[in-house]
């Protein structure tokens, strides 16, 4: 008489995958009584072996894996019938390749069933087995750090001045970083940030006429801002320090407060100009929105905007053009056909000489006057304030633009222009925020927006 062999089991199952949809409801119940993990016990003449299954649901139905002396292996032929699962494994034991079929019976709790093992498809052992579902405890969630998001970071510099940066936390309380990026464009990483009890601290490194020294900011968190110094050392003694404060930017874009538009990572707050989708031109490139010339059309703002303060940054490509256009409307061919447009452009290569189309320009109607323009591939910093029918265009800090729509001034400048028979152009009392592809290469970053209604 033949020996039975030693069987050895060890099921592994995934937990929480979803029954795929079956032919009947209760087919489906059926199903999802035996989708899970489980922890079996099978009744052998070596005594009792301990095991754990794994039995999933996909497109392609059940399927599942079982562990044994010699690994991990797949379950064939695994079915639910009449409230029973019956699935087959190949092992070997004692020298001897085994086919194993179990068949569970769901009506009991915990599972109870039967294995059975063959060897050239004749019978050559037998048992009972059952199976208990493991309930796997969920991870606990980490917490989201009070210091993660878009702040306004000040430092005062020894001269007296103020050097403000944009400053984004990310991670956990386990671990921090970000990025800071001044007003002058300079990016830096922020490798280690902490924050004990209130009492912030960030370290990293920057260039110091050609060397790299090392700056610690440490400072008190109260609500949404942090106030502190900032410190830089040179052969590890302090070489300068001043004080230094950061401000979080409010999300909500209420009134009075600053609505970060663009953080670098995201383009959750704008959609396509004629279609939702945005166009495969529109990238994220090291945390700029940068349009590659590839034709996608504009893109403006899911919010529509009545009185607003608009700040960006933006450098534009040798000869190119682009430009930022505001209280648009939808529904027209493109949205200048209804909005005003701050204009972007490279003035020194552009082919178009009209000063009333050059950068800052208030497009068609008003010249930036006394501007400082950066040339092209160097990064411009840009405000655009309207309130009610006031209009203002900012340039590198200095206001160059001043109008009134629907003034003396304004109508008459309408009428010598291509504006004049526009029905629909200023119009809008608000309106959507577009960004423009004209074609050329331009990058926009620092995107942020304050409502004044």
């Amino acid at each position: 008489m033949k020996a039975k062999p030693i069987l050895k089991f060890v099921f592994g199952v995934c937990l929480g995958l979803l029954c795929a949809a079956t032919s009947s409801l209760n087919a489906q119940e059926d199903t999802n009584a035996f989708v899970g993990k489980w922890n079996a016990v099978a009744e052998t003449d070596e005594g009792e072996q301990s095991h754990v299954m794994v039995i999933k649901n996909g497109s392609d139905g059940l399927s599942g894996t079982i562990t044994v002396d010699e690994g991990e292996r797949e379950l064939s032929n695994v079915a639910v019938k009449d409230g029973k699962l019956s699935f087959e494994f190949e092992m070997e034991a004692q020298g001897t390749d085994l086919l194993i079929k179990i068949v569970y019976d769901k009506s009991k709790s915990p599972l109870d069933g039967e294995w059975t093992a063959f060897v050239d498809g004749n019978e050559v052992a037998n048992g009972s087995v059952d199976a208990e579902r493991v309930v796997e405890k969920a991870k606990p969630k980490k917490s989201k750090s009070k210091l993660v998001g878009q702040w306004t970071s000040v430092a005062v510099l020894p001269d007296g001045n103020e050097l403000e940066s944009a400053l984004e936390l990310t991670g956990d309380d386990d671990s921090l970083s970000g990025t800071m990026v001044n007003d002058r464009g300079d990016k830096t990483e922020i490798a280690k940030v902490t924050n004990e009890d209130g009492s912030v601290r960030m370290e990293f490194e920057i260039e110091v006429q050609g060397e790299l020294r090392d700056v610690v900011i440490e400072g008190e968190l109260k609500k949404d801002v942090i106030e502190g110094e900032w410190v830089v050392f040179g052969d590890g003694e302090e070489a300068a320090s001043g004080d230094w404060t950061a401000t979080r930017n409010a999300e909500d874009g209420d009134a009075g407060e600053a609505k970060v538009l663009f953080d670098g990572s995201s383009l959750d707050n704008f959609r396509g100009y004629n279609e939702e989708a945005i166009g495969p031109g529109w990238k994220i490139e090291d945390r700029t929105l940068h349009f590659d010339g590839t034709k996608s059309g504009d893109i403006i703002t899911k919010q529509e905007y009545g009185s607003f303060e608009l700040e960006f940054e933006w450098k534009i490509s040798e000869g190119g053009n682009s430009g930022v256009v505001y209280r648009v409307s939808l529904g027209d061919k493109q949205p200048y056909i209804s909005g005003p447009e701050y204009q972007v452009l490279d003035d020194g290569k552009h082919k178009d000489s009209n000063p009333k189309s050059s950068a800052a320009s208030l497009y068609g109607l008003y010249v930036a006057k006394d501007k400082k323009l950066k040339p092209a591939g160097e990064w411009n910093t840009a405000k655009i304030v309207v309130k009610d029918n006031a209009v203002e265009h900012w340039l590198n800090g200095a206001q160059v633009v001043s109008a009134e729509m629907g003034s003396d001034d304004w109508n008459e400048r309408i009428e010598n222009s291509k504006f004049k028979t526009w029905k629909k152009f200023a119009k809008n009392k608000k309106g959507h925020i577009s960004f423009q592809d004209h074609d050329n290469p331009v990058w926009y970053r620092n995107i942020k927006i304050k409502s004044l209604d």
